[in-house]
């Protein structure tokens, strides 16, 4: 059916709503009710192009709207994102930090155990060389380091502090020597300081027992040169004896030999006188002995 413009049609404005669609308005009808029917279906064609051209003008907005939700959710989830990395990146380097102080620690710990292993041993080796035969072999306690490497912590080097059997000189060299090798590192240790004691205690005890030694070949020499004296004496007793019988031995022999000559000379005189009676020269009555005047 088609409607013309005059007459009974009633006459339709355009107005604008606040959402931007297009509404019609109808104006009082001015016709009676036999024109009712058509003014009815030209309301409805009318109301239908309105509703399309709504349509037609809503459609753009709803996906303009549809594009700015879909753009603040991108946005949102966007920010989102950023957030989260950046909680991840804060985390990293949170550990990252972390990891650094660890092994800072560590790599001071290393360090540390690495200095003492060096003195340890360095200590233990000086009581070693002044040692010499009077020390053992060295033995160590270790400690694991965060490396897995074993570090010497503690150490020690027996050594033997006895006294040398019946001789005080050779256990007062040990003794020195002992002392000595228990105070050859920089730092003795308290355990190094009493082994030290130890060996003067010894050399204090192995001088006495030289001095006493000292004493005793003293005495023993006294007692023999009393001896030698006493020997010295006996001999030149003995010597003056037997010069004094060697002596009244000579005079004996002198003694003898002059009364064996003066009974030789009596003899010879006897014989003398005997000859001199025989011719007369004396009498019988001179005495022999009056002729060798012995009385004189």
């Amino acid at each position: 059916m088609q409607v013309g413009f005059g007459g009974n049609v009633p006459n339709f404005a355009l107005t604008t709503a606040d959402e931007g669609r297009s509404t019609a308005t109808a104006r009082p009808p001015e016709t009676n009710s036999r024109t009712l029917p058509a003014l009815e279906e030209v309301e409805e064609t009318r109301q239908t192009a309105t509703d399309e051209r709504s349509d037609t003008q809503a459609r753009p907005k709803q996906e303009t709207q549809s594009a700015n939700t879909a753009q603040s959710t991108t946005a949102e989830i966007s920010d989102e994102s950023k957030r989260r990395l950046e909680e991840e990146r804060q985390q990293q380097r949170a550990q990252e930090r972390l990891q650094d102080r660890q092994e800072s620690a560590e790599l001071q710990e290393i360090r540390a155990l690495a200095d003492r292993d060096r003195e340890v041993r360095a200590h233990e080796q000086a009581h070693q060389a002044v040692g010499g035969q009077y020390a053992g072999s060295a033995s160590y306690t270790y400690e694991t380091g965060p490396n897995g490497v074993k570090y010497a912590v503690g150490g020690e080097v027996p050594i033997d502090i006895s006294k040398v059997p019946d001789n005080p000189e050779a256990t007062l060299q040990k003794a020195d020597t002992v002392r000595r090798a228990a105070l050859a590192p920089p730092e003795p240790s308290p355990q190094d300081r009493q082994v030290a004691a130890q060996a003067v205690q010894l050399a204090l005890e192995a001088r006495s027992e030289i001095q006493q030694k000292q004493r005793e070949e003293t005495q023993v020499e006294d007692t023999e040169e009393s001896g030698n004296e006493s020997d010295e004496v006996a001999e030149d007793t003995s010597a003056t004896q037997a010069a004094d019988e060697q002596d009244a031995e000579q005079r004996d022999t002198a003694l003898a030999d002059a009364t064996d000559r003066l009974i030789e000379l009596n003899e010879e005189l006897s014989q003398i006188y005997e000859n001199l009676l025989a011719v007369g020269q004396f009498e019988e009555s001179t005495n022999v002995s009056q002729l060798l005047d012995l009385d004189a």
